[in-house]
């Protein structure tokens, strides 16, 4: 049980009948093991009905736990949504009326019913939240934009050719407006007229539409970058842009449509495509940069080029937009939105609280009308399934069947792992990156790793002990790197040595005794790109007594960085690693190989497969093989994902799963994360659910402004 979750049910304290401590302990443990158990019902097994009779069951036997009771509540009536059943309503409303308390649940179940009761034709004055696109309007919608007056819903979707699509509000339709190429970013002209987008493949080209008439512009004055258009200036003049320079580190600037020149906001920014919004007068314009390792929102003065540091919180800010009379500016940090004001570009007063995040992950892709404040959250749910396997032939020996050990803040960035005796899993969710969760059966213990960590790889020791794992820097500043070792019995954490200077992608074999990890070509100075440039295995914590086992060439291919390796095998022998190669003249454009090197260097490394992409793998407890993922197809159509198995010696394969073999009907989120200590079982990951796209009505409330409609 997290620390987070033991505070809550000690406040519940005060609501309880007079007991013991000793019951008041039980209750409450009682009340989260059932919990766990209609979770899973739900969220592993997909059995609805008997989810729902266990949280009902739950809020009647275990009420006066407030916070387990509220939360089955909520549960409860997500669940009777998913089957249509009207119930749902009645849930949200008795979790309000008796558990108003419990602010963040309660947040979330008012959001619920503003949804349900708009799809009833009930209209309210709470100008709380609702939810406008789901899923299953779009399967991979990205880059969402409104436009000007709100009537209409710019987006991309990553499940065709990342097109780009226009829906109108009123009557649900949606005309397509690119018929081939991969587009990235959305911004929207003042008067609603043109959509300015990247494509990315098979050109890299910025493209301005025109919804009149279909045409699509491509401006000769800026082909010498790929613009990825984030907004549009009130004059029509300038696009804000992120940009991808030489060293494929990422800048945010302005770039003007008329000239073709442009000036930089920010030399170094983390997000892909990075917020930066102009004020509707045209004046500032907002966007993030970094203080030492601090990420910050900032204005800047158009005429003067004069800069105002507006935030300071040691949190990531993100996302900043103006409200549409250009006084205070929404964005985003881990611990929800907030709302700050703004006078002649700087900060006045403290920032103020608008929103905690009560629901699935919030997105930089804002915008605020006004009609209200617009944001895009993910909300998936990852399901961990495991394939069973034959030791020693390492062929699939049926379907995937669910794991029913609880793996709570899934979603599709999950990784779990078994401990060596596998009666425990240790998970980590991109929703909680800063937590590891342990499961043994149905009890869960949730371990924080502090504000800053962020779980890259993740690994059990040998003896069971302890889980070892590596994290990377939401700042990505800092270059020192660690393995950091987590006790399961007692949540203490060590560093296995001490932090090293611009390494990368650190394991550690099984022995303890040597490291195997990514270094960069030179030691970057302060704010300057990191390149990986090789290889190398050391003893651990001693990278100046290092062998270089590869290093990245333009004809070898490139060591690849977007992936948890390298990877010692169980027995410490060998390395397994990954490489990029660019297929064209764009970087976009690339396949990738696996490949394994002795780990003393005695003979040079070999290839044992290549395809479009190979996210994952992982050894098996014999070293013998090998489970990878790949992507596999000739062209768009054809392109399909699989689940293979190779032989380390002589380089056999045979797939395990197939994308039609997928656990679930939803193979789009199916990602390899584990194969097991007794080489009986391929741990593996599908998601369900995506992208959705919410309003607020009135973001600032009636105490603090009505915001756009002030």
């Amino acid at each position: 049980m997290s620390y987070v979750r033991i505070g809550l049910l000690c406040l519940t304290l005060a609501f309880l009948p007079v007991l013991n401590p000793q019951q008041l302990v039980a209750q409450a443990r009682d009340a989260e093991v059932l919990l766990q158990q209609a979770k899973n019902a739900e969220q592993v097994e997909g059995d609805l009905e008997q989810a729902i009779s266990l949280y009902a069951e739950l809020v009647e036997e275990h009420g006066s736990v407030r916070p387990v009771a509220a939360t089955a509540l909520l549960r409860l009536g997500l669940c009777y949504e998913r089957l249509g059943r009207e119930e749902a309503t009645n849930a949200y409303e008795r979790l309000l009326a008796e558990y108003a308390d419990q602010s963040d649940i309660a947040t979330e179940a008012r959001a619920r019913l503003t949804v349900l009761r708009a799809a009833m034709g009930v209209t309210t004055s709470e100008g709380l939240v609702a939810r406008w696109l789901l899923e299953d309007d779009g399967c991979g919608i990205s880059f969402m934009r409104p436009s000007p007056d709100g009537t209409r819903l710019a987006y991309t979707d990553a499940c065709t050719t990342m097109a780009v699509y226009v829906r109108d509000v009123a009557s649900g339709s949606i005309e397509q407006l690119t018929s081939e190429g991969m587009h990235f970013g959305i911004a929207w002209s003042p008067d609603g007229r043109r959509i300015a987008t990247a494509e990315l493949y098979p050109r890299e080209q910025l493209k301005i539409i025109d919804l009149e008439t279909g045409n699509i512009e491509e401006p000769d004055l800026l082909v010498d970058e790929i613009y990825l258009p984030d907004d549009w200036s009130a004059d029509g003049d300038f696009l804000s842009c992120t940009v991808t320079n030489e060293d494929r580190s990422r800048s945010t600037v302005v770039v003007s449509l008329l000239t073709g020149e442009r000036f930089t906001l920010a030399d170094r920014v983390a997000q892909q495509i990075a917020r930066a919004a102009f004020s509707p007068d045209g004046r500032y314009v907002t966007f993030t940069d970094f203080t030492g390792d601090n990420q910050d929102i900032y204005v800047l003065n158009m005429a003067t080029r004069e800069r105002f540091r507006v935030t300071n919180a040691p949190e990531i800010d993100e996302g900043a937009v103006w409200s549409p009379d250009g006084t205070t500016l929404i964005y985003h940090n881990p611990n929800g939105t907030w709302a700050i004001r703004v006078v002649d570009g700087r900060a006045e007063g403290n920032p103020r609280l608008v929103r905690s995040v009560t629901y699935g992950t919030p997105e930089a892709s804002n915008t605020w009308t006004p009609n209200g404040y617009y944001y895009v959250v993910t909300n998936t749910v990852a399901h961990g399934y495991r394939i069973p396997i034959d030791p020693e032939t390492g062929l699939s020996l049926g379907s995937p069947e669910p794991i029913a050990e609880p793996m709570p803040g899934q979603n599709w960035r999950t990784a779990f792992t078994w401990s060596p005796d596998m009666e425990r899993i240790a998970s980590s969710g991109g929703e909680d990156p800063q937590y590891i969760h342990v499961s043994r059966g149905q009890s869960v213990t949730s371990f924080h790793l502090g504000d800053e960590a962020s779980v890259w790889g993740m690994w059990w020791s040998r003896d069971g002990t302890e889980i070892l794992y590596t994290t990377r820097r939401d700042s990505q500043r800092d270059h020192r790197r660690t393995v950091y070792a987590l006790d399961p019995t007692d949540g203490d954490i060590r560093e296995l040595f001490p932090a090293v200077d611009s390494i990368s992608h650190v394991h550690v074999s099984a022995d303890g005794a040597m490291m195997v990890f990514l270094r960069p070509f030179q030691v970057p100075s302060e704010g300057a790109p990191t390149s990986v440039g090789e290889l190398v295995v050391s003893e651990i914590g001693n990278p100046s007594d290092a062998r270089v086992l590869a290093s990245s060439s333009h004809t070898d291919g490139w060591l690849a960085t977007q992936i948890t390796q390298p990877v010692f095998s169980p027995d410490g022998l060998h390395v397994l690693f990954f490489r990029v190669h660019e297929m064209g003249e764009g970087h976009n454009e690339f396949e990738m190989s696996l490949w394994v090197v002795p780990a003393d260097g005695s003979e040079p490394a070999r290839q044992l497969a290549r395809a479009n992409q190979i996210p994952t793998a992982y050894w098996d407890p014999s070293g013998r093989w090998i489970a990878f993922q790949e992507l596999l197809g000739s062209d768009e159509s054809d392109m399909r994902g699989v689940i293979s198995v190779i032989s380390v010696e002589t380089g056999a394969k045979h797939e395990v799963l197939g994308q039609d073999d997928a656990a679930t009907t939803d193979a789009m989120g199916l990602m390899l994360r584990a194969w097991s200590p007794d080489g009986r079982w391929i741990g593996i990951t599908e998601w369900t659910g995506s992208f959705e796209y919410w309003v607020v009505g009135d973001p600032l409330g009636e105490s603090g402004g009505r915001g756009g409609n002030r």
